[in-house]
């Protein structure tokens, strides 16, 4: 019977056949797309040509594109330093953390792969100022718009529910837009068959108008801010209207851009 030591040294005997049989695919996975990289990256610095990075992260998607010069590259080199980028970067995908930005890729003098860059991350506040004042559960501000019947709506008030839907937004020219999805002016049949409800332009124009005036008491919100990290200012308001005997009963949305953080001509090493 083959003593316990001897035992032990079997199974070490083993263990070292079945490691040396996987090392050179190890090695290739691990050291040889690094080595490579490497030596693409010297080439082509030593050629002073230079290699751009540029990405859109966040919202659903991770876009990092590489180029060089002019050309933007497709090629297993320039998606493995892409990964490496935003892996490093920690650049989002999911929800509503946002990160732009662009750098350039260089070798340092001790032949490291470095990334100087610049970025911008932000997100989105769909709850910092909300005004609970509908009692209900959702956090929203109420506001109520005196109006007239000009075009009598309000007598198919008891069959059909007519709504405004709209979003107040600034514009890159500071400009304050309304922009509507699809027709301002919504109706829904609650009963009754065969009730026909014409909408006309003018009426949309009208409506429009009075929802525009009332809300430019808002436009103040709307001041840019110098960004700088932690800022918040004010992104949209979404406008939910329903029209009421006499009212335009408004549910507004407020939704800020808060600043996480502004990076200016930062280095890291990307391969060591």
């Amino acid at each position: 019977m083959k003593s316990y030591s001897m035992r032990i040294l079997g199974t070490k005997y083993i263990i070292r056949r079945w490691l040396g049989k996987l090392k050179p695919a190890w090695f290739w996975r691990m050291f040889i797309p690094t080595i490579i990289l490497k030596n693409k990256v010297h080439r082509l610095r030593k050629k002073n040509q230079t290699i751009l990075v540029e990405w859109d992260a966040g919202g659903d998607s991770t876009c990092c594109n590489l180029r060089i010069g002019d050309e933007y590259q497709n090629d297993w080199w320039d998606g493995e330093l892409k990964d490496i980028i935003v892996k490093e970067l920690k650049l989002p995908h999911d929800g509503d953390y946002y990160n732009k930005g662009l750098g350039e890729i260089d070798k340092n003098d001790e032949g490291q792969i470095v990334l100087i860059y610049s970025t911008r991350a932000h997100y989105y506040d769909y709850n910092g100022a909300w005004i609970n004042q509908s009692g209900g559960d959702d956090l929203i501000s109420i506001e109520w718009v005196d109006v007239e019947d000009a075009f009598q709506l309000e007598q198919y008030l008891h069959r059909v529910n007519i709504s405004f839907l709209l979003t107040m937004v600034l514009n890159e020219d500071k400009e304050i837009n309304y922009s509507t999805y699809g027709e301002l002016i919504d109706v829904r049949i609650w009963e009754g068959d065969g009730l026909n409800i014409f909408v006309s332009s003018a009426a949309s124009e009208f409506y429009l108008k009075v929802i525009k005036d009332y809300m430019q008491k808002f436009e103040k919100e709307f001041n840019k801010m110098e960004e700088v990290n932690g800022s918040k200012e004010m992104d949209s308001i979404e406008i939910n209207g329903t029209l009421e005997p006499g009212k335009i009963r408004l549910e507004l949305r407020k939704t800020y851009v808060v600043i996480d953080y502004i990076i200016e001509n930062k280095s890291i090493i990307l391969v060591e």
